[in-house]
């Protein structure tokens, strides 16, 4: 989002406005899609993909606008708690779907792998 908006931030601040990258990137996506239909808006019988930033972090405050805040402000650090297509996924930053112990353990060996392989090649490894 922070993107979007920076481009226009410099040459015409009018030209991309917090609001409006915001509807782009929620209405719009889903137009880009074709699926309008089932997201980018909260409404009745649509998909409900919902993150709560918190607000009280330090890179949050002071919020005069909140569209503003999330698009220049905002980092995925920031998120709370994520619930898509109704089910909690996080909850207070902890990832209640996956045992992110086991995944970082997963990733650590590949890891050793692929150092092997690069090795094994004759690449050096720093």
């Amino acid at each position: 989002m922070a993107y979007a908006s920076v481009f226009c931030m410099y040459e015409d601040r009018d030209a991309m406005l917090p609001i409006k990258v915001v509807k782009m990137v929620t209405m719009g996506a889903a137009r880009a899609f074709h699926m309008e239909d089932k997201i980018g808006s909260l409404e009745a019988g649509k998909l409900a993909d919902i993150i709560v930033i918190d607000t009280k972090a330090p890179n949050m405050v002071p919020m005069y606008n909140p569209y503003s805040a999330l698009v220049y402000s905002a980092y995925a650090s920031n998120v709370k708690h994520a619930i898509v297509d109704g089910q909690l996924l996080m909850q207070e930053r902890d990832i209640l779907t996956v045992n992110e112990d086991k995944v970082r353990q997963e990733a650590l060996q590949f890891a050793d792998k692929v150092r092997e392989t690069v090795i094994a090649s004759g690449e050096e490894v720093r």
